[in-house]
């Protein structure tokens, strides 16, 4: 993997207010090390192993209903065709607004799926290990390789909050600690598009990492669980990864530097880094 430098990120004066931590500019310095050096990129390595089941919800819209909304609407366009070809003419702008906030829900179908890891509000890492066990028992994945990719998807999520700003607790009511947790949670804008930004972003981290250290079944894995109702985001945040790991596999320096752009974008505005994710995956 090419060691990619980008121009260092230019942080706001409230991220440095806040002791943001700089993005490390080379991603082979970030993939070699999240995992086993963590401290390299100022990360704490504490981890909080647990054996529950926990589950978690994204999405919003009912797959039955959206897809009995969309047998509908294929009627209508139906009638519309043959209303056309008797030189009748429906109203087609009506009818693609109706397909377009279909679309928009089709995309933010509602999925519950075992957690595999968290970053708490304490920026505390859980890794949920039977979760993680089982999995590797049924796919025959390597359990150590799995918990460690896993792991890096998690740590990225740690160092992309540093790179908001400070993460210091103390003392109590620490206004620069409270100003950069309010913008990680996505205070005021669309929580949405922040959980697409954060999600797709780790994942293909995680990816990245699978390639990297030559775990190519997980790597697949990544892959292949794009499908279904979890193709989609906002309803799945992780699959805008999907657009990053196609183009990593065409133009692996174009990704790495998408995926910079799109972090770097999202120090400031989530919103415009949802869009840039947005143009690398053409589907959505």
């Amino acid at each position: 993997m090419k060691s990619l430098r980008t121009v260092p990120v230019s942080l706001t004066s409230a991220q440095k207010r806040n002791g943001a931590t700089l993005i490390p500019s080379s991603f082979t310095f970030l993939i070699d090390n999240i995992v086993k050096q963590p401290e390299l990129l100022d990360l704490a390595n504490n981890i909080l192993y647990k054996d529950e089941l926990k589950t978690h919800a994204t999405g919003k819209y009912d797959f039955i209903s959206v897809r009995k909304q969309g047998e509908k609407l294929l009627t209508e366009l139906s009638q519309a065709e043959a209303a056309l070809a008797t030189n009748i003419f429906p109203d087609l702008a009506k009818l693609a607004k109706k397909v377009r906030l279909w679309q928009q829900k089709l995309h933010n179908l509602k999925n519950t799926s075992l957690m595999h890891g968290a970053l708490t509000e304490k920026l505390e890492i859980v890794i949920y290990k039977t979760v993680l066990q089982q999995e590797c028992l049924e796919h025959a994945w390597d359990f150590q390789a799995y918990q460690a990719s896993v792991l890096a998807h998690e740590r990225f999520h740690l160092l992309h909050r540093q790179s908001i700003g400070s993460i210091n607790l103390l003392p109590l009511g620490n206004a620069a600690f409270a100003e950069a947790q309010a913008y990680w949670f996505g205070g005021g804008t669309n929580l949405d598009e922040v959980r697409t930004v954060k999600e797709s972003l780790a994942e293909f981290l995680r990816y990245m990492w699978c390639v990297a250290h030559g775990h190519t079944a997980l790597a697949q894995a990544i892959c292949t669980s794009f499908h279904g109702t979890k193709a989609y985001f906002p309803g799945w945040p992780y699959a805008g990864a999907n657009g990053l790991i196609k183009l990593a596999q065409n133009d692996e320096e174009m990704a790495i530097k998408s995926f910079y752009e799109i972090w770097q974008q999202s120090l400031q505005s989530w919103h415009t880094a949802y869009l840039l994710l947005e143009k690398i995956n053409p589907e959505k």
